[in-house]
């Protein structure tokens, strides 16, 4: 069922701005932006997925990654927001959906100015990883790790801090 509902959902992104069934209805051809197919796609995600929290879950990340990587932070931070909420609540804080999904709200609050908010979020998800780490951690979190302390040094360059910064950014690199 999650497949099925991720596979509908991505035929209907990627023929968002379908030219031939246009032509065919005898409309114009538009051309369409991704902000456009987001906008557009990305409210119906509560409605259509409201049953399937995981999946929704899923989707918010993927709409909010796709929204940073268009500079629209705000629309990312809202929907990284709605996906750590799901997940906190079906996984709780540990788990690595919602560690991961932790670690992109951290960028896009980075990429907002929002460095205390940042910090605090990073900081928090270093120390969760750390945990885990000392527990016998696999790649994929010590990779997370990394990245959440690259992610938290670089706030704390853009705070002034740099002699912490030095510190957390040396462990990132090692």
């Amino acid at each position: 069922t999650k497949a099925e509902s991720i596979n509908k959902f991505l035929q209907e992104m990627l023929s968002y701005s379908n030219q031939s069934w246009n032509s065919a209805a005898g409309g114009r051809a538009r051309d369409v932006t991704i902000n456009q197919m987001l906008d557009e796609i990305a409210p119906r995600l509560d409605a259509e997925l409201a049953n399937q929290p995981d999946t929704q879950a899923k989707m918010f990340r993927t709409i909010a990654n796709a929204y940073n990587s268009q500079g629209r932070y705000p629309m990312a931070e809202k929907y990284l927001r709605a996906a750590l909420a799901i997940q906190t609540e079906l996984y709780g804080e540990t788990h690595r959906e919602t560690l991961v999904t932790t670690d992109d709200l951290g960028e896009s609050l980075f990429q907002l100015g929002k460095l205390d908010e940042a910090t605090v979020l990073y900081e928090r998800l270093v120390s969760v990883l750390r945990e885990k780490q000392s527990e016998g951690s696999d790649e994929g979190e010590t990779y997370l790790l990394a990245a959440a302390l690259h992610g938290l040094g670089s706030t704390l360059v853009m705070t002034g801090d740099m002699h912490d910064a030095i510190g957390i950014l040396r462990e990132a690199s090692a």
